[in-house]
């Protein structure tokens, strides 16, 4: 799988590297085994169907490498390529606040570059994103220009239950994905405790949209409340995977076949 880095020495969570970096990763084994260049990566991405997975806060690099395989397997089938991004977003419980402050300041406008880049040449390019790589992804989209994006998966998303409201933070974000789907679950002890302890509000990973008829046109919200049981486990979920390929298969309807009788 090809992985994109912004993490120092590609692996270390806690610290910006000095540029992004790409490498083709055996997900069977732990180290990257080739370098790839820019170039390298848009070829292989040209006229394709792409999926970008986002990890969330607080993963390590193996633990990132078994969350891309989890949604490899799972969609291979339904993509032509599949691409990990790898961000500095801490490994420890307590580094929340260095994490957060990483996504929006200079990530946002790496990730720009990058899925610009994919727009310019792919066939159309979704992003699945996990927590607190929710609001990475979100800021980005704040800075784009046109439409990068064409389904944006967000599964218990780091952010307020108001920020995908008309006229709040993220607006404007979501102006620029065609669809966007929000995965949220009352079971996610991350989103009933910590968020609102550090940021002072409700997440939208909890109970979804504080205000759904303020949301606009294109977002839908998903209770996977019976069928997601931590915040981690949307990528083992059957419930969840099984509505993005319907999602996808809606989008890619197989060739109906004619007969000239």
């Amino acid at each position: 799988m090809p992985v994109i880095s912004d993490r120092e020495n590609f692996q270390f969570g806690d610290a910006i590297s000095e540029q992004t970096h790409i490498k083709m990763v055996d997900l069977n084994r732990i180290e990257p085994t080739k370098r790839m260049t820019v170039r390298d990566l848009l070829s292989s991405v040209t006229d394709k169907n792409v999926l970008l997975v986002v990890h969330g806060y607080n993963m390590t690099y193996s633990h990132a490498l078994d969350q891309f395989t989890h949604y490899q397997a799972s969609f291979e089938k339904k993509y032509d390529i599949i691409i990990g991004y790898l961000w500095p977003g801490g490994n420890q419980w307590w580094e929340y606040r260095h994490a957060r402050r990483r996504t929006l300041d200079e990530l946002p406008y790496r990730l720009l570059s990058t899925m610009s880049q994919f727009k310019a040449v792919s066939k159309n390019v979704d992003v699945l994103a996990h927590s607190m790589g929710c609001r990475l992804t979100l800021e980005m989209l704040n800075l784009a220009r046109i439409p990068l994006i064409r389904n944006l998966f967000l599964t218990a998303p780091a952010v307020s239950n108001t920020a995908l409201q008309l006229g709040q933070r993220y607006h404007e974000a979501v102006r620029n994905s065609k669809h966007v789907y929000v995965f949220h679950s009352e079971n996610d002890e991350v989103a009933s405790y910590a968020f609102p302890i550090v940021e002072g509000e409700k997440t939208l990973g909890l109970y979804g949209a504080k205000h759904p008829d303020l949301l606009p046109y294109n977002v839908t919200v998903i209770d996977c409340s019976h069928y997601v049981d931590s915040h981690s486990g949307y990528s083992s979920a059957i419930f969840f995977q099984s509505y993005v390929k319907k999602i996808l298969k809606a989008h890619n309807p197989k060739p109906q076949l004619f007969s000239s009788k």
